[in-house]
């Protein structure tokens, strides 16, 4: 094919390849020259793929319950995409859980048994559960305290004799209880 060197088709050739995204890196290196007729090579480096993953800091019982999530499987492409992903999802799920210091730091390490592959080690620190150890509720003279608390199913204070009943701080439930609160409000005409 004539083409002109350097040119256009050697730049979209090159975009077309890092649109790919398993390439760490694209080279067109000339090999040859024989009067008009030129002779290029393609040097690709690609982007290691996924060998195994463990997790450190947390049981096989916890991380069983976030493994169906992260969705990453043995023969993926190891991206920074990949890692931030994981990542993400797996301190979500953990904020979820009511550990809101949930931390998760992703390490790869080459796999010495297999070429061009490596190991994800997830390293997971779930830090303390939050709990609510009091509710505070003020400005209110209109409502009783203890009336307002009542409505708020989700959102309990940690006591001696709720034993098995959790105090968890999650946010979702507190919004729900915020809005039970309000319309408890609107009942009473405010």
């Amino acid at each position: 094919e004539r083409v002109r060197v350097p040119g256009e088709k050697f730049s979209n050739a090159i975009e077309n390849l890092w649109k790919q995204g398993v390439l760490t890196d694209v080279k067109i290196v000339v090999t040859n020259i024989k009067g008009d007729n030129i002779f290029l090579e393609l040097q690709l480096a690609e982007k290691p793929r996924l060998s195994y993953f463990t997790p450190k800091g947390v049981t096989k019982g916890q991380f069983e319950k976030v493994r169906d999530k992260i969705n990453v499987r043995s023969g993926d492409v190891v991206t920074d995409n990949l890692i931030k992903t994981t990542q993400y999802v797996i301190e979500e799920h953990f904020i979820d859980k009511g550990f809101l210091n949930a931390k998760c730091n992703i390490e790869t390490i080459t796999d010495s048994l297999r070429a061009n592959q490596v190991v994800m080690i997830i390293n997971v620190d779930r830090g303390r559960k939050v709990k609510i150890n009091k509710i505070y509720i003020a400005d209110n003279t209109a409502i009783k305290d203890v009336k307002i608390k009542r409505k708020m199913k989700d959102t309990k204070e940690r006591h001696w004799y709720r034993l098995f009943k959790t105090s968890k701080y999650i946010e979702e439930n507190l919004e729900k209880d915020k809005e039970a609160v309000i319309e408890k409000y609107h009942e009473k005409g405010f």
